[in-house]
């Protein structure tokens, strides 16, 4: 459910790095005998990669925030199968009035969310290519 719900959306994101990508660098890749792999290769990925690292960052932030849809079908399905820290915050805070847990467990999820996304800033210092 979740795919189909957010395909559209960064399919759109895709669809925008992809054209903005100068047809320049084609036209000189063409010239010196490049064929469609080795444009798609050395070309459209390296120039499609900060388009990739924001989708990247964004799908994970909203795994980690994930909540309508194990909600929805589920409510935390079998024996806590599909439960998550958002479920585990909403239920002590709204339903057991226990705000302390809840607090905690808020403050986990955003040092969590933090520290993946500086690490994935880190990581991928090298490999993002923000050339124009």
């Amino acid at each position: 459910m979740s795919v189909w719900l957010k395909m559209g959306y960064y399919f759109l994101i895709f669809l925008a790095g992809l054209k903005g990508i100068s047809t320049t660098y084609y036209e000189a890749a063409e010239i010196d005998g490049a064929n469609a792999w080795q444009k798609f290769r050395s070309i459209t990925i390296p120039m499609l990669s900060p388009v990739t690292f924001f989708i990247f960052v964004t799908l994970t932030i909203g795994i980690f925030n994930m909540f309508n849809e194990p909600y929805i079908l589920t409510e935390g399905g079998p024996v806590f199968a599909t439960y998550t820290l958002s479920m585990f915050i909403y239920d002590y805070s709204f339903k057991y009035l226990r705000l302390g847990p809840a607090a905690v467990a808020s403050w986990v999820l955003f040092l969590l969310m933090g520290l993946t996304t500086f690490l994935q800033f880190y990581i991928s210092e090298r490999k993002v290519n923000y050339d124009v």
